[in-house]
């Protein structure tokens, strides 16, 4: 999740829309070209699941960073075509749950001791037993080959790393996996989202973090957008990096059906705060929990 001059290394950038209006939100304008095959330098940043359209491939590569599900693509020269006009390309693999719909799960239905329980908050996806050698397994030898198989890739964006927020007895088996992953594939970006619980430990592993939720977020009981504050994880994110200089991909979650701006705006605003005062690179972006990819009205 050496230090320059601090100040010098204040970046949050919003997400760049295509419409006018945006600049409300953003520092400036226009995907950014400077740096994007390298994370730490991005000023720009996508973050969306879901049936891509070949359509799409013109307002992805405006951005420096973009996290997409694989499993997701038209097809490979989606990808292809996406790094090719210099965009940096994490793919998205849940590490701590067994999702359903994913290649894999023939076999972990064969193997009931690999699952936990259900995520009542997402059905279809289930707590997975990362002390289990064999989910290990799976993620590092077959799921992670086979994103790669769908297309060519940067990195990955590392998601449910805080399955050990609610199993804490997991932990051990969380930080082995990143590592594993760390040394079978040296060459890609690890990103995690979230896992503050383990952050300190996977610091070494990691290249950059993503914080979901910093400043708002969905409320499934209620089915609203609520503002975030979690002063205990922010301050984990502060003390690893100062140990580590790596930049910060911010996903906050705002209604766009109809788009909220104004919370959008406060959501950036906060972003830029929180980076002064960590002295640290972040960059920003907004969807809704559905994970689009939304284009704000003027």
């Amino acid at each position: 999740m050496t230090r320059e001059n601090r100040s010098s290394k204040v970046i949050v950038v919003a997400v760049t829309f295509a419409l006018a209006a945006a600049c409300v939100l953003v520092t400036g304008c226009g995907g950014s070209t400077v740096g994007r095959r390298n994370i730490g330098k991005a000023t720009s940043y996508l973050n969306t699941y879901g049936d891509y359209r070949p359509s799409d491939l013109a307002g992805f590569q405006k951005y420096d960073v973009v996290v997409l599900d694989p499993y997701d693509y038209p097809d490979e020269s989606f990808p292809t075509a996406l790094r090719k006009s210099g965009a940096t390309l994490l793919a998205y693999i849940d590490i701590g749950e067994a999702e359903e719909f994913r290649d894999y799960w023939p076999e972990v239905r064969k193997n009931p001791r690999l699952l936990i329980k259900e995520n009542p908050d997402w059905p279809g996806d289930w707590f997975a037993d990362v002390n289990n050698p064999q989910w290990r397994r799976i993620i590092v030898e077959r799921e992670i080959p086979r994103l790669q198989s769908l297309g060519p890739m940067d990195g990955l964006c590392m998601d449910m790393l805080d399955t050990v927020d609610d199993y804490p007895r997991l932990k051990p088996g969380m930080v082995q996996l990143v590592a594993e992953i760390r040394r079978k594939y040296p060459g890609l970006l690890l990103v995690p989202n979230r896992g503050f619980a383990v952050l300190p430990e996977i610091l070494p592993y990691i290249d950059a973090f993503k914080y979901e939720d910093l400043s708002s977020g969905y409320d499934a009981e209620t089915k609203t957008y609520k503002e975030q504050r979690d002063p205990g994880d922010e301050a984990v994110l502060a003390r690893a990096l100062a140990r580590k200089d790596m930049p910060v991909l911010v996903l906050d979650h705002v209604a766009t059906s109809p788009p909220d701006v104004k919370m959008a705006r406060t959501d950036h605003e906060r972003s830029v705060q929180v980076a002064s005062r960590m002295g640290a690179h972040f960059v920003w972006y907004a969807n809704s929990v559905a994970q689009d990819h939304p284009r704000w009205p003027r």
